[in-house]
């Protein structure tokens, strides 16, 4: 599962954190928090799919990593 994140300030774009399509920050995309980790979804389907799939593998498997 694609989870890389692109550079808003540079070019407007960002990643959708369940099928890693570049969407429009503006308007387009579906910004959701889960346990103080926001996401991007560019449809209802990804969010749909993350939710099941965070309920399947449980909410710590989609944490992000932390960097050193």
């Amino acid at each position: 599962m694609p989870r890389k994140k692109v550079s808003v300030s540079k070019s407007r774009l960002v990643a959708c954190n369940m099928c890693g399509r570049a969407i429009q920050k503006k308007g387009t995309s579906i910004a959701k928090t889960f346990d103080g980790f926001a996401y991007n979804f560019d449809s209802d389907d990804c969010l749909l799919i993350f939710r099941k799939l965070r309920a399947i593998y449980g909410k710590d498997f989609f944490k992000p990593a932390r960097s050193p």
